[in-house]
C-alpha cells in the first residue's frame, strides 16, 4: 500500500474528525480489498454450491498462496524499479515497466495456473476455471501495486467495489453454478477489478507523461543495483513464505485430500486462518496511517538535519523520531492485543457457526496473525534504513524457524492437527524479536553515521 499513509494523514489534517472516519474507511477498503472480494465469493458459493464448496475453497486458497510464494519476490523488485522511475518523473518508463510486469505475471503464471487446474480435478470447459482465477489474482497484484504507488486510491476503491458488485450480480443471476461456476464468478470479479485499475492507471500515466513533457521537468534518480534487486526479491519471497509455509506443511503432515482433486487442506485450520486474518485489518490501517508515516517522516527529518542543520537540531530530530515512532508502535501493539481479545470473546460463536475449528485454535491463530503483522511492520521499517542485507538475514532465519517449529508441533505425540497455529506463532514471535533487534542496530548504525558526519 505504497504511500497510502501520507495521503490519509493529509486527509485527517485537513478535515478533522470527519477526516479520521474517512481515512479509516478508505484504509480498510484499500488494505482489505482482495479479502472483501474473497469473502463475497466464498459466501455466495457456500449458499449456491454447498455440495462442492470445499473444492472451491481449496482452489481459492491455493491461488493466493502460490501466487504470493512464486511472485512475491517479483512484486518487490517491480515496486522498487517503479519507485525510482517515478522519482525521476520518467512516466514513459513507468508505463513500460507496468506493461512488462503484466506480461510476466500472465505468461510466467500460466504454467502454475494450468498445473492448479489439473490438480483441481476439473475436466472439459471447467478445466479453465482455476487457470482464469490464478491469472486474474496474479495480475491483480500488479494493478493494485502501481495504483497505490500513483496514490490513485479512489480508483482502487471503485475497482474493488465494482468487482464485489459483479460477483454478487453473477451469483444471483446464475442458478446453481457449482464450484467451477463459483471460480468463474470469482475470476470475473477479479478481472473487472483489474480492468478498472488498468484503465485508471493508463489514463493517469498518459496525463503525467503529457504534463512532464510540457514542463520539461525531470529529476536525477538512481538505478537500483543488481544486488539490491536480488535482495528485494528474496525479501518478498521470504515474507510470503513465513506467512504460508506452516499452512502448506500442515496440509501434508496433518491434512486430508480434497475429494476429487489432488489438493490437500486442513479445513479447520484454513478456515480459522481466513477469519483470523480479517482481524488484522484494523492494525493494518493504523500502521499505514500512523506508524509507517511517523517512522518515515522522522527518518527524513533526521537526514535533513544531518545535511543542513546544526548538531543540536540533529539531536532533537533523532530524539523526536524515536519518541514518536515508539509511541505509534505501542499504539499498534495495543490495538493488536485488543484484536486478540476480541477473537477470544467471539470464538465460541464462531465455532458454533462453523467458521473456526475450535476456541483454542482461533485464539492461537489470531495471536499468530497479529504477531506476523507486527513482524511484517518491523521488516518494512527496517527497509527504510535500506539495510537489505540484514532484512534478508532476519527473514531467512524466520523462514527456517517456521519450518522447524511447524514440523515439531505437528509431530508431537497425539497432536495431529491439534498443533496447528503454534508453529506459526512461535516462528513469528522469534522473527519479531530478530527484526526488532535488527531495527535497533540499524538505528544505532544511523547514529554512528550521524556522529561521524558531524565530527568530520
Amino acid at each position: 500500500m505504497a504511500g497510502i499513509g501520507f495521503v490519509l494523514e493529509r486527509v485527517i489534517d485537513r478535515q478533522g474528525l470527519r477526516g479520521v472516519a474517512g481515512a479509516a474507511a478508505a484504509g480498510v477498503l484499500i488494505v482489505a480489498g482482495p479479502w472483501l472480494i474473497s469473502t463475497v465469493a466464498l459466501v455466495t458459493v457456500s449458499h449456491l454450491a454447498v455440495g462442492d464448496g470445499q473444492r472451491f475453497f481449496a482452489v481459492v486458497v491455493y491461488c493466493y498462496a502460490f501466487s504470493l510464494l512464486l511472485f512475491g519476490g517479483y512484486h518487490y523488485r517491480f515496486t522498487r524499479i517503479l519507485a525510482d522511475a517515478l522519482y525521476s518523473r520518467s512516466y514513459t518508463a513507468v508505463r513500460r515497466v507496468y506493461y512488462r510486469a503484466l506480461w510476466v505475471s500472465v505468461l510466467a503464471g500460466l504454467p502454475p495456473a494450468l498445473l492448479l487446474s489439473w490438480a483441481s480435478g476439473y475436466r472439459g470447459a471447467a478445466f479453465l476455471a482455476p487457470t482464469l482465477l490464478f491469472l486474474a489474482v496474479n495480475s491483480g497484484w500488479i494493478h493494485t501495486l502501481l495504483a497505490s504507488i500513483l496514490q490513485d486510491y479512489r480508483a482502487i476503491l471503485g475497482a474493488y467495489a465494482a468487482g464485489a458488485l459483479v460477483a454478487t450480480a453473477l451469483a444471483w443471476a446464475i442458478a446453481a453454478p457449482g464450484s467451477a461456476g463459483g471460480l468463474v464468478i470469482f475470476a470475473a470479479a477479479m478481472g473487472v477489478t483489474g480492468g478498472v485499475l488498468f484503465l485508471s492507471v493508463t489514463v493517469t500515466l498518459r496525463r503525467r507523461i503529457a504534463a512532464a513533457t510540457q514542463l520539461k521537468v525531470q529529476r536525477r534518480g538512481g538505478v537500483p543495483g543488481t544486488t539490491a534487486l536480488r535482495r528485494l526479491m528474496v525479501i518478498g519471497w521470504s515474507l510470503a513464505a513465513v506467512l504460508w509455509l506452516d499452512k502448506i506443511l500442515l496440509w501434508g503432515l496433518a491434512g486430508a485430500q480434497v475429494t476429487g482433486t489432488r489438493l490437500w487442506l486442513l479445513p479447520a485450520y484454513d478456515q480459522t486462518v481466513f477469519l483470523a486474518q480479517l482481524l488484522a485489518i484494523p492494525p493494518t490501517v493504523y500502521f499505514v496511517i500512523r506508524v509507517e508515516t511517523s517512522y518515515f517522516r522522522g527518518l527524513r527529518s533526521v537526514l535533513r538535519a544531518l545535511r543542513l542543520g546544526t548538531g543540536t537540531e540533529l539531536d532533537g530530530a533523532r530524539s523526536q523520531m524515536e519518541t514518536r515512532y515508539y509511541d505509534a508502535l505501542r499504539g499498534q501493539i495495543a490495538l493488536q492485543l485488543l484484536m486478540v481479545g476480541i477473537a477470544a470473546l467471539v470464538a465460541p460463536e464462531m465455532v458454533g457457526m462453523g467458521l473456526a475449528g475450535s476456541v483454542p485454535l482461533l485464539i492461537v491463530t489470531a495471536a499468530a496473525s497479529q504477531m506476523y503483522f507486527l513482524f511484517y511492520s518491523l521488516v518494512v521499517n527496517l527497509l527504510y534504513l535500506a539495510d537489505y542485507r540484514e532484512a534478508v538475514r532476519v527473514l531467512l532465519a524466520t523462514v527456517a524457524l517456521a519450518v522447524v517449529f511447524t514440523v515439531m508441533f505437528a509431530l508431537l505425540p497425539g497432536a495431529a492437527g491439534a498443533g496447528a497455529g503454534y508453529g506459526f506463532l512461535a516462528a513469528t514471535t522469534m522473527g519479531t524479536v530478530l527484526a526488532a533487534l535488527a531495527q535497533r542496530q540499524g538505528l544505532r548504525d544511523l547514529d554512528w553515521l550521524v556522529l561521524t558526519r558531524v565530527n568530520a
